[in-house]
């Protein structure tokens, strides 16, 4: 499984809050979009449209985006062209970043919806609303 956490003392600068709920908004993207019989590489694709909307259009390009994962850190990781689909009960764990802020959650895809694994309790969350359903994405933990 993969996760990533933050936590940050003192105020959150407006410029980290900001990145961090952008990649929200993308991760909770990759989440809906990750479903079985979906080509991975429409997924990459995909994202380069989210980063955009979100304000960051290249930052895509400043990191790998994730993909399957199992055994291994990653089964793969999607790029342009790749051929894998999404699989029923198939793991995965996406990890859209924007310099400064990242979103990780290990989530397994079903045919009806998804599983985030890597829930942590009572961690502060960020509510993602798309197409009127609610997707809670971790937050930065304050002290």
């Amino acid at each position: 499984m993969a996760v990533t956490r933050f936590v940050h003392f003192g105020a959150l600068p407006d410029d980290l809050k900001n990145k961090l709920e952008k990649c929200a908004w993308v991760n909770a993207k990759y989440q809906q979009s990750t479903v079985p019989g979906t080509a991975t590489a429409d997924i990459f694709e995909m994202c380069k449209t989210w980063y955009a909307e979100a304000g960051f259009e290249d930052e895509w390009k400043k990191h790998h985006q994730g993909g399957a994962i199992g055994y291994n850190d990653r089964e793969y990781v999607i790029y342009p062209g790749i051929k894998e689909v999404v699989r029923d009960k198939q793991a995965f764990a996406w990890n859209p970043t924007i310099t400064g802020a990242k979103i990780e959650d290990t989530i397994i895809a079903y045919k009806d919806g998804f599983e985030v694994v890597t829930k942590t309790g009572d961690w502060p969350v960020i509510d993602v609303e798309l197409d009127g359903k609610v997707y809670p994405q971790p937050d930065i933990l304050i002290r």
